[in-house]
């Protein structure tokens, strides 16, 4: 069995900071391109706008573990589905 305490939970958000910093979150601010190389889990969590269409594309999943999971919570094409099913 995991600890939490053992987890590193890092964040890829350009309006995270605030958030983080009033509520003193055990959160490390990080690009998203270590995100993609390093995480063991992804959660993404955002809207669909110009910057997050297509954010999870073929280089980015290129990027990630092999063994990573990846959890999509977004209503429209934030995740590049003909990528992610060569990806399977």
């Amino acid at each position: 069995m995991t600890s939490v305490d053992r987890w590193k939970v890092v964040v890829s958000a350009p309006y995270a900071r605030p958030c983080i910093e009033r509520y003193r979150l055990a959160l490390e601010q990080v690009p998203l391109e270590r995100v993609l190389r390093e995480a063991d889990i992804i959660s993404l969590n955002c809207t669909l706008n110009p910057s997050s269409f297509h954010l999870i594309d073929r280089a980015a999943l290129a990027a990630m573990k092999p063994e990573a999971f990846l959890i999509n919570t977004c209503r429209g094409p934030v995740v590049e589905e003909p990528a992610l099913e060569e990806r399977s």
